[in-house]
């Protein structure tokens, strides 16, 4: 494994758990924090917008909340829940499959459904105003 590999891991970890914790001080209303930067400035919601309540709901059994509130709640907490997984095989067996499901993400095939969901997603939360 190289430095810059190492960097990497550590940098993604480090990223990967201020997020996590972030989230569960949220959740717990312990912090409430916005760091959408079109939401601050232009006072316009982005696709994730909202994600941080709606992982809160969905952590809480509100399924259909969590859902009506952002729907890029069904990519975030899986994502959550299998990253340290991924990361502990790249780190104990070299295998980047990180890397690997980033690389399917470029593919036009699977690219353009996900770019024409987050429009709709944008859509939908300046609609329903978050």
């Amino acid at each position: 494994m190289t430095q810059k590999d190492r960097l990497d891991i550590i940098n993604t970890s480090a990223f990967y758990l201020l997020a996590t914790i972030w989230l569960l001080l949220n959740t717990m209303g312990i912090i409430s924090v916005t760091i959408c930067p079109l939401k601050l400035l232009f006072h316009i919601p982005c696709p994730g917008c909202g994600i941080t309540r709606a992982s809160g709901l969905l952590l809480k059994g509100q399924f259909f909340d969590a859902f009506i509130l952002n729907p890029n709640v069904l990519i975030v907490l899986p994502y959550i829940a299998i990253y340290p997984f991924l990361l502990f095989i790249r780190i104990k067996y070299n295998h980047d499959y990180i890397s690997y499901v980033l690389s399917l993400l470029e593919l036009k095939k699977i690219y353009i459904p996900l770019a024409i969901a987050e429009v709709l997603i944008w859509i939908h939360n300046i609609i329903i105003g978050i």
